[in-house]
């Protein structure tokens, strides 16, 4: 699938998108407790590119002209600010570190290299999407993770 540039389709194309990949949001590769009684595991790095996709579904939604999609849009909306509370309240063990994944409610290994730019990436799309610097502020620090070189290279 190619990659498309949300602002410039509109609400009634990216919809179908949406749609179709819901089924995979709450599944065993979720953010934990993005959608309560089914998010098990978690691999980390796959949860940047998820807030992604629901926030600038939200953008693209928000200026459908039609109203049941700007409905929709707060949805996504709302589903991009839980999973980006999620990550970054749970996902990181108590001496602050990101952890790898996360199986059984516990949290495991040590974050690598792609998980710190995956869920940077998914939190400056939040902190376009609502214009709250906590978000920015959030992917900063994945970014300075990077950069002062505590993170591990892979997993």
């Amino acid at each position: 699938m190619k990659a498309l540039n949300p602002i410039l389709i509109s609400g009634r194309e990216v919809l179908p998108l949406i749609e179709g990949g819901k089924g995979t949001l709450g599944q065993p590769s979720a953010v934990p407790g993005s959608e309560p009684g089914h998010a098990k595991d978690a691999v980390i790095d796959e949860n940047g590119p998820r807030i992604v996709a629901l926030a600038h579904a939200a953008g693209s939604l928000a200026v459908a002209p039609e109203p049941g999609l700007r409905e929709r849009a707060a949805a996504y909306r709302e589903a991009a600010l839980r999973a980006g509370e999620l990550v970054v309240t749970r996902l990181r063990g108590p001496d602050g570190r990101l952890g790898r994944s996360w199986k059984d409610g516990r949290l495991i290994g040590r974050g690598v290299l792609e998980d710190h730019a995956a869920l940077g990436e998914g939190l400056l799309a939040l902190y376009e999407a609502t214009g709250d610097e906590r978000w920015f502020r959030e992917a900063r620090r994945h970014g300075d993770e990077i950069l002062a070189g505590t993170t591990v290279l892979s997993g």
